[in-house]
This record gives C-alpha cells, structure tokens and sequence, in this order.
C-alpha cells in the first residue's frame, strides 16, 4: 500500500488507548453544531429511512447513535495524535470535511490552552479522489460493507484478483470511461490506474485495441 515499513511504524490503532483518550478531551471543546454540519452522518440516515431532508423529527425516530455522530471527533484524535511533526494527510475526496473539522479543533485546543501543541494538517489528494465499491459502483468502498464490497490492506494478491475478477461491470465489451454511464468500469479503470501509477487516459489507450 506504498508504506515503507523500515520507515513506518505499522501497527493496530485499538491497541493504542491515548487515541480514546485525546477523543475525550475533542468531545468536551468541540460544539454539537459543528457535527450537525458533517455530511456523512446525514447521508447514512437518508439512505437508511430513505428520506430527503433531516429534521428534530426524523433525528429523534432515525435510530443515530452517538458513535456515528461523534466519530469525527475520534478522527481528529487519529490525525492530531501523530500531526507533531506531520503536516498533510492523505485522504480522499469524501474526507476534506472531516480534515476541516479536524483542523478546526486544532486551533480550538490551541486556544484554549494557549499554546500550539497542534499544528493544522493539510490535505493530499491523489487522483483517484473516491474508490466506489466493486458491487455497487453507486457507492463508496467501505470496511463496514461485506467483504467481497472492497479491498482489504491485508487481502492477498490471490483474494483481491478473486474480488475484481467477481465486480460488477456491464454487458459492453469496449473499454471507455465514464463515470455518469459506466460507473463500475470507471471505478475498475481508476483503481488499475492509481494502482500502476498512470493516468486514466494510458490505461484506455492500452486497453481500448
């Protein structure tokens, strides 16, 4: 996944407790306006209740839990934890609000507490801003969907060739890109480019003969 582990320190986030901790101490300085505000709490709803706008009503009958509403407080902790010497983060395009809020806290902290223990991460974007899922291209790659959904950092050459050999495509035999309509070949085409480190533009010109 590009890391270098004679350079990076790899290892399990839930082994770490200071990241609760710091996630503690965000919750009790960061306003409940501000998570109101993030987007992907509310997309989950409507999906869930298939509805069109949120309201006192719907929030009260919709079931959130506070882990999802609060999550990007625990992000933040994520980031901010190992931001002492870091200054960009690379995230992808369905995360830049979840950095603003991040950097938002930052600066709150630092105030508070008037020092800069926290300077403000940046944001590194690659090409391929969103991975969609290899099932349904109409929505993200996600760890909380079923397995053969995505690709796991742990997965094995073997398995991810089985997964991408399994996802959803269609019925025509040329190979084009268009993400409006063919979402799913597109998104095969973004990883395969991302992932040999060529643009879009190569991997149809060495596919389309």
């Amino acid at each position: 996944c590009g890391l270098n582990p004679v350079r990076s320190f790899i290892f399990e986030q839930s082994k770490i407790s200071a990241h609760t901790e710091v996630a503690w101490i965000f919750n009790c300085i960061t306003p409940m306006s501000w998570l109101s505000r993030m987007t992907q709490w509310k997309a989950k709803i409507k999906l869930n209740k298939n509805i069109q706008s949120i309201d006192d009503d719907v929030l009260s009958s919709s079931g959130l839990r506070l882990g999802l509403f609060s999550y990007p407080v625990l992000q933040a902790a994520d980031i901010l934890l190992y931001n002492f010497r870091a200054t960009h983060v690379p995230i992808g395009e369905d995360q830049v609000q979840h950095l603003e809020l991040t950097r938002d806290i930052a600066v709150t902290f630092n105030k508070m507490f008037h020092q800069n223990v926290f300077p403000l991460p940046l944001p590194i974007m690659t090409s391929a801003k969103r991975i969609m899922s290899l099932y349904d291209p109409s929505k993200k790659m996600s760890k909380s969907d079923p397995q053969n959904t995505r690709i796991n950092l742990n997965d094995s050459p073997t398995i991810i060739a089985e997964k991408i050999k399994k996802s959803t495509s269609d019925s025509l035999k040329c190979i084009t890109y268009d993400p409006i309509t063919r979402p799913a070949i597109a998104n095969l085409i973004t990883i395969y480019a991302v992932t040999q480190e060529i643009t879009v533009d190569q991997v149809i010109a060495e596919h389309s003969e």
